[in-house]
């Protein structure tokens, strides 16, 4: 059975928030992203649970886009009923004898099944989402390609960077001689050279001048500082709609050169000042054509990551833009390394993010439910295929660790009961099991119930 129940979580470049949106077509986009995202996750992972179910002759009853009250019967198939159910926050398979209470010992039932095959069949959803995941993350890298921006940097002041020579604006056009294309290449070739010197060949107006740089590590942190990051200009590269941004008549081309008193001429000096004032009313000033247009805009709050590991938050301003980007396909080898450390990457801060909650250092206000989903499905969606498709893998590994949490009723719970009954080598009470199961259930509603109360305030009251 998989719970649709989200908990915000921090994606490699944003942590997925969002406010209700207005307007009809962005309503539109809203649900049906919505509804996308949740048919697709939860088809692939009841599909887990049923094929698990099938290859050891476990006979399937129900198989449910939704939970009951069942909406339709779409067709029958053998002993399987296939449903639309009303409830389109989930989904379920309904397993011959899964219920203890139901159990007659025929051959086709689940409980009737060897241990270690009840374990493949409530672990086979999880999987399946982990697989999707990580799929998702393969065919985006390599088919849909991926943003990525110039090779020009701006260097942080008193940075190692700035120390070897380098300067803002450089763009660099080779490293130890292998050719830079964009900031992909950059990174990519960095990244296998960060404990050595390395010679930048870059572009500095008219000249071309050789640097030798080594990035600085810190050992306390046992990271790397680059003292660089891509110098972007402060142009309008994409608007979400229904944002702040998109409300004042911001339109992509727009150049933004100043906010309030201060001259802007880059995106990073842009977004220090838009951070650094949430629900603060900015007066920005942008060029469109040789038109000079200004308005007032409060940008809106989001809780983002303080730190580098993310064990620190922090408030945040956004206005709902992003800069231009270049968009870059990778080959398939190359793609399968990239998707693999996307994938540890997302998983190890999901953990690192439930660690943070259980321990109080983010505040349950965080836990989100389906209004978060359907809204960050529906950003997305207006983002284009990319970002949408990205969403989707972060969201398939984020159910897939959520439904292994010990809890009765969710897969997790099932596989500790298996865990216990192999300890204690006998089987459960058919009494325990469907105690537990009913706490958990009703836990799991009770969550469900104060993560959507907290969708709506944060919604309607943010």
């Amino acid at each position: 059975m998989l719970f649709c129940l989200d908990v915000l979580v921090p994606s490699g470049l944003f942590w997925m928030n969002s406010l209700l949106v207005f307007g009809e077509m962005s309503m539109l986009i809203t649900l049906f992203a919505g509804l996308f995202v949740f048919g697709v996750l939860v088809f692939i992972h009841e599909l887990g649970h049923f094929m698990a179910a099938k290859a050891f002759k476990v006979a399937v009853e129900e198989f449910s886009i939704g939970f009951p009250p069942k909406a339709i019967t779409l067709f029958r198939r053998a002993e399987t009923e296939y449903i639309l159910s009303w409830i389109p926050f989930g989904g379920y398979v309904k397993m011959k004898g899964e219920n203890p209470e139901e159990a007659t010992g025929a051959e086709d039932e689940l409980a009737s099944k060897p241990a270690w095959q009840r374990f493949i069949v409530f672990f086979a959803g999880v999987a399946m989402n982990f697989a999707l995941g990580f799929a998702l993350y393969f065919f985006i890298f390599a088919y849909v390609g991926f943003s990525t921006s110039e090779s020009v940097i701006d260097v942080t002041p008193q940075s190692v960077a700035e120390q070897a020579g380098l300067v803002s604006g450089d763009r660099v056009v080779a490293i130890d001689g292998q050719p830079v294309a964009d900031w992909h290449d950059l990174t990519k070739i960095v990244s296998t050279k960060l404990d050595q010197p390395m010679t930048f060949k870059v572009e500095r107006g008219d000249q071309v001048v050789s640097i030798v740089y080594q990035p600085e590590k810190n050992d306390s942190t046992n990271r790397y500082s680059l003292g660089f990051e891509p110098r972007t200009p402060a142009v309008v590269g994409r608007i979400i709609t229904g944002k702040p941004a998109q409300k004042a008549g911001m339109r992509p081309g727009d150049r933004i050169i100043q906010i309030e008193d201060e001259p802007v001429e880059s995106w990073r000096e842009m977004v220090e000042i838009i951070h650094g004032s949430p629900k603060v009313p900015l007066e920005i000033t942008w060029v469109r054509g040789d038109q000079m247009m200004s308005a007032t805009i409060t940008p809106i709050s989001q809780l983002a990551p303080a730190n580098e590991d993310g064990t620190e938050t922090k408030q945040i301003g956004l206005i709902g833009i992003s800069p231009p980007t270049i968009t870059k396909k990778l080959p398939v080898g190359e793609a399968f390394k990239v998707a693999t450390a996307e994938f540890v990457g997302v998983s190890t801060m999901i953990y690192k993010f439930l660690g943070m909650l259980v321990t109080g250092k983010v505040g349950a206000d965080n836990v989100g439910g389906p209004i978060l989903i359907f809204q960050a499905a529906g950003d997305s969606a207006r983002y284009g295929l990319f970002e949408l498709l990205r969403f989707m893998a972060l969201l398939s590994i984020n159910l897939a660790i959520l439904n292994l949490l010990p809890i009765p009723a969710l897969d997790g719970g099932h596989l500790l009961i298996l865990l216990i009954e192999s300890v204690i080598r006998r089987p459960l009470s058919v009494q325990s099991k469907v105690f537990w199961q009913t706490v958990g259930f009703v836990a799991l509603i009770m969550l469900m119930i104060f993560a959507t109360f907290n969708d709506i305030m944060r919604s309607f009251f943010s």
